[in-house]
């Protein structure tokens, strides 16, 4: 029997959210989030990256046809993170809405906050990444207090607290958690 109706192939469309996306932030989430997004769109799945920068002003960015970095300000003082979701809120949210991604996919605590109206705007399929044990990286900040500056001692120790509750406000709203390594897991 044939069918009158004609099948389009679809593409996929995965938002990716990271304050840390080189070339403005380097460290292990940020070259996660490059090798990710560029992964997603080498296999044909249209990313667009919602990225910070310390410009006052966003910008887009098309590296092809399958990848689109959108960089929204952020503050360059700890935590960095906090303040570009605090400043951005209602940004991300419009546009999440204006690009209507298939998936929404995000390194945690990159943007716990708007997470909940995210969810219940875009009732779409949201994904976090988790990258770090808080006890472990705690431990290792103990280890090295002597010789700590105060940027660490902010980023590790006193704003753990911080990081705990945003990781809670993830797991609350993710449909799906995936761990960078085994003792994350854990």
């Amino acid at each position: 029997m044939q069918s009158n109706h004609k099948i389009e192939a679809t593409t996929l469309h995965v938002a990716f959210i990271s304050c840390d996306y080189p070339p403005y932030v380097f460290g292990g989430i940020g070259v996660f989030s490059k090798e990710f997004a560029e992964a997603l769109s080498s296999n044909d799945v249209e990313t667009t990256v919602l990225a910070a920068h310390e410009l006052n002003t966003a910008s887009v960015e098309t590296i092809h046809h399958n990848l689109r970095i959108i960089r929204i300000p952020t503050f360059s003082f700890p935590p960095r993170d906090l303040w570009w979701q605090t400043r951005n809120f209602n940004l991300i949210i419009r546009l999440l809405l204006k690009i209507s991604p298939d998936i929404i996919h995000l390194n945690s605590g990159m943007c716990s906050l708007p997470l909940r109206a995210i969810e219940k705007r875009l009732k779409r399929p949201i994904v976090v990444t988790v990258h770090g044990d808080l006890k472990e990286i705690m431990k290792i900040a103990l280890k090295y207090a002597r010789v700590m500056q105060p940027y660490d001692f902010l980023m590790y120790v006193a704003a753990a607290p911080l990081h705990e509750m945003l990781l809670r406000a993830d797991q609350e709203s993710a449909d799906c958690m995936v761990a960078s390594a085994k003792h994350v897991k854990k």
